[in-house]
Order: structure tokens, then C-alpha cells, then sequence
């Protein structure tokens, strides 16, 4: 609801919802020309995770997770995108155990995902699971690494629109990315 109020005050919250509606709509007229196609079906995903965050509407963590689903069932495996979605999904259930799981697979297909990784930290604050394995030291040291990540990548989420151009320093890890750009006709 406070998410709500706000972004009707906010020109820029408007412009971001607008945004997200938009690139929303975009993805769904893409996956109805070929609907098994699973990078689309797990960027509709994220978009509908970003969504439910901005508007406060948790039936977008709904959609979110039938698109991941459906990417999955697409791609089953080398899909970590769509994982990841499930666990934030998980994670906006307080379905800590199963979020955890999930970020794991993730980072096991693609190690130092930044995203799971996170998940993972804070879903084992959640339960208490951090404080009752590790050290105040080391559960400090995990919340910086996280104020550290959030740092770097947070500015990732709050972007408002599409970026002018990308940068590709590994050019074979970064295929998907690539194609993304070429697709989004960056």
C-alpha cells in the first residue's frame, strides 16, 4: 500500500512503473509469437518480480513464477535466470529453507551469481541461521559484504529504461548478454 501511495506522488516512480508496464507488455507480445522461447519467459519473469516490489501487488510474485516455470520447463537446464526468480519468489513467501535451496542451484550452475549469493545471506538472517553457525564477526562481515554488493549492483534495479550501450569485456560469458542487447536493439 505505501508503495502504491508513493509511486502516485512520485513522477519518478510513475515513470519507472510506466517504464515496467511497458517493457512488460513488450515481453508478453514476444512470448505469445513463440511462447517456449525461455530467456523471454525468465526476463517477464524479472520484470514481474520488479513489478510486485514497486507497486506492493504480490500477485505479480504469481506471474513471476509461472513464467520461471514455464522457462524451465523451456530450458531445464543452464537456466540460472529463471532459478533465481523462484528463490526471490520463495524469499517474498518467507519460504526461507526453500529460497536458500534454490539460490544454491544457482550458484552451482553459475558460481558468484551476486544475486543468489545474496539470497542466500539474507534468507539465513531471516531464520536466524546466520547468527546460530557464525560469529558476530563473520555475520558483520556478511552484512557488509552485502551493503558492498548493493553498493556495486544496486544501481542495476533502479534503472529507468533501457542503458545506450553496453560493455562487453568477456565476449563468450557473455553471449546472453549480447543477445539481450541485439534483442532490446541496444
Amino acid at each position: 500500500v505505501y508503495a502504491k501511495k508513493q509511486a502516485g506522488d512520485d513522477p519518478t516512480a510513475q515513470a519507472k512503473a510506466a517504464d515496467l508496464a511497458n517493457q512488460i507488455s513488450f515481453y508478453e507480445e514476444r512470448i505469445k509469437r513463440n511462447p517456449r522461447s525461455a530467456l523471454e519467459l525468465t526476463s517477464l519473469a524479472q520484470l514481474y518480480v520488479e513489478k510486485a516490489r514497486v507497486s506492493g501487488d504480490i500477485q505479480f510474485f504469481d506471474q513471476a513464477e509461472a513464467a520461471a516455470l514455464q522457462s524451465l520447463k523451456s530450458l531445464p537446464f543452464a537456466n540460472p535466470g529463471a532459478k533465481h526468480v523462484l528463490a526471490e519468489v520463495m524469499q517474498s513467501r518467507h519460504a526461507f529453507a526453500d529460497s536458500v535451496r534454490i539460490a544454491r542451484d544457482v550458484l552451482a550452475e553459475k558460481p558468484g551469481h551476486v544475486g543468489a549469493r545474496m539470497l542466500i545471506v539474507t534468507s539465513s538472517l531471516a531464520t536466524g541461521e546466520l547468527a546460530q553457525k557464525y560469529s558476530k564477526l563473520e555475520v558483520q562481515r556478511f552484512q557488509e559484504e552485502i551493503d558492498e554488493m548493493n553498493k556495486k549492483f544496486g544501481g542495476i534495479k533502479n534503472l529507468n529504461g533501457k542503458p545506450g550501450a553496453v560493455f562487453v569485456v568477456d565476449l563468450p560469458n557473455e553471449i546472453n548478454a549480447i543477445r539481450e542487447a541485439r534483442m532490446l536493439k541496444i
